[in-house]
C-alpha cells in the first residue's frame, strides 16, 4: 500500500468508527492520518469535530492554512 492509499485508509476508518459510534478508534485514525499527511486537511477537520469546542479551534486554525478557502473549515470556526 503506497502513503496515499494508505492515508485514505485512515480517513476511512475514521470515518467508519465514527458512523460506528467509536469516537476513540475516530480520534486515532484521524491522528494517524495526520501523521501519514499533515497537509490535507480533512484529518485535522475530523479532529476538530472530535474536540471540545475550545480544543477544536487549533485543530480548524490548522485545517485554515491549509485551505484558506474550505467553507466547512470556516462553519466550523464559527461553531467553536
Amino acid at each position: 500500500m503506497n502513503a496515499s492509499s494508505e492515508f485514505r485508509q485512515a480517513i476511512e476508518n475514521a470515518l467508519q468508527s465514527l458512523r460506528n459510534g467509536d469516537r476513540h478508534t475516530a480520534r486515532r485514525w484521524a491522528e494517524y492520518a495526520v501523521t501519514l499527511n499533515p497537509n490535507v486537511e480533512e484529518p485535522w477537520r475530523l479532529l476538530a469535530g472530535m474536540a471540545t469546542p475550545r480544543s477544536s479551534v487549533g485543530y480548524i486554525q490548522r485545517a485554515l492554512k491549509i485551505n484558506q478557502n474550505s467553507e466547512t473549515a470556516r462553519r466550523a470556526l464559527q461553531w467553536a
